[in-house]
């Protein structure tokens, strides 16, 4: 089974893949930049350029932002459509690129006006 995963992997060039990945190349060809998973991924705030530009900043803030959605929703301050404060289990996922953030934004604004700060986690 692990050799039909590892022939999968070449055939798809994976490892190609990997180093563009950790030379921060520009991946994401939506947005025309470099991916920035390497940089979650390291547990450090070790520099990480791109284009001449250190990334860490804005990844430490988009960060920050998430971890206080998570406080702000596990706390029970965050309300759901009926006005009480949600209880179960959520799973907010972000893809590898604008859209998907966006398209939540953009499908909650109606409700942002309930909390001034409800949205705050999935602006960007």
């Amino acid at each position: 089974m692990i050799q039909k995963l590892v022939n999968l992997a070449k055939s798809r060039d994976v490892e190609a893949t990997w180093e563009l990945m950790f030379n921060d190349e520009k991946m994401n060809f939506t947005e025309n930049r470099a991916v920035l998973h390497v940089a979650l991924w390291s547990g450090s705030n070790t520099t990480i350029l791109v284009d001449g530009k250190d990334e860490m900043p804005e990844v430490n803030r988009v960060i920050q932002k998430m971890k206080f959605c998570c406080q702000y929703i596990g706390g029970g301050d965050w309300e759901g459509y009926s006005g009480k404060p949600i209880t179960d289990d959520n799973n907010i996922v972000i893809i590898g690129s604008d859209r998907g953030p966006l398209m939540v934004t953009e499908a909650l604004k109606l409700y942002s006006w309930r909390r001034s700060q409800g949205l705050v986690c999935l602006n960007h």
